[in-house]
């Protein structure tokens, strides 16, 4: 397993990936909220892998293992409008294709990025994402040795910790 992470906005094709990505990162949030919808021409919405792409407060990482794609990581950054502001950055999606699941991917992605952004960090989870929930609680309790700050807000379960 060689997991590598790249900046989607370097390359039309990586561009274009993270597009092609969204739709199967919106259909699983579907099961837990209603805020992706479909529309008549079968296209999800809202699209936010657009503005992922142009907004210089986002980070659009995609996710490689052994040079295939198999995710994607967007981080906001301070003063991003959808984060609390006493953070330096927010892990705002994450989303690992579902074949390549517990196969430690997620995990090695998710500590590589918060290796390479050194801060104050924050992540939100729906609350009927289990399997989430329980992802984000095993990589984050070892990599922060337990200093994980973790409560419940009306729509979102938050996690907040610090890497400096």
């Amino acid at each position: 397993m060689a997991v590598s992470l790249i900046d989607a906005r370097t390359a039309r094709w990586h561009r274009v990936l993270l597009c092609r990505l969204f739709p199967l990162y919106a259909h699983e949030l579907s099961h837990f909220t209603p805020f992706f919808t479909i529309d008549e021409r079968g296209h999800w919405n809202p699209e936010l892998s657009r503005d992922w792409l142009v907004n210089p407060l986002v980070t659009p990482l995609l996710i490689y293992n052994d040079d295939a794609p198999v995710g994607f990581a967007i981080i906001g950054r301070k003063p991003f409008q959808y984060m609390s502001q006493d953070r330096d950055f927010k892990l705002c999606e994450f989303f690992i294709l579902a074949s390549e699941r517990r196969k430690s991917i997620g995990r090695a992605a998710a500590c590589e990025i918060f290796d390479r952004f050194r801060g104050t960090w924050e992540l939100t989870i729906l609350p009927l994402n289990e399997r989430a929930h329980a992802f984000w609680r095993s990589v984050l309790v070892p990599y922060t040795k337990g200093n994980l700050e973790e409560f419940q807000v009306p729509g979102d379960i938050v996690m907040r910790f610090s890497n400096r």
